[in-house]
């Protein structure tokens, strides 16, 4: 499944992106009308979307509290609390990741024979 956020994607590929001289808005475009990638508000209802993002929220809250009180990174993330939050949002991520994680080789060829592409 799609395991990054947009601005990773464009980080990580930015070269490629480049040199085939593609906006990651027009990436985002041509995938979402060719059925490549999938909006992430249909794989998730409101409420899952809600719970998600206050996961998010939670989970920094949290270890921001346990550095304070001296904890390094290691123990942050082995603590239980963390450990549960940080599950059930990967539960939730994998379930509005349904569709294989598209690759820049996978939209070129239809990119390629699209007009004007």
């Amino acid at each position: 499944g799609w395991d990054q956020t947009l601005c990773e994607f464009q980080q990580e590929h930015a070269e490629e992106l480049r040199e085939h001289r593609i906006s990651l808005r027009h990436f985002v475009t041509f995938g979402l009308l060719r059925g490549f990638l999938e909006r992430i508000d249909k794989a998730l209802t409101q409420e899952e979307m809600r719970e998600l993002q206050t996961l998010r929220t939670n989970t920094i809250r949290r270890k921001q509290e346990l550095r304070e009180q001296g904890m390094n990174n290691e123990k942050v993330n082995k603590e239980p609390q963390i450990k549960a939050l940080v599950a059930r949002m990967n539960a939730l991520k994998a379930k509005e990741c349904k569709l294989p994680r598209p690759g820049l080789e996978s939209l070129e060829s239809s990119w390629a024979s699209h007009p004007g592409g």
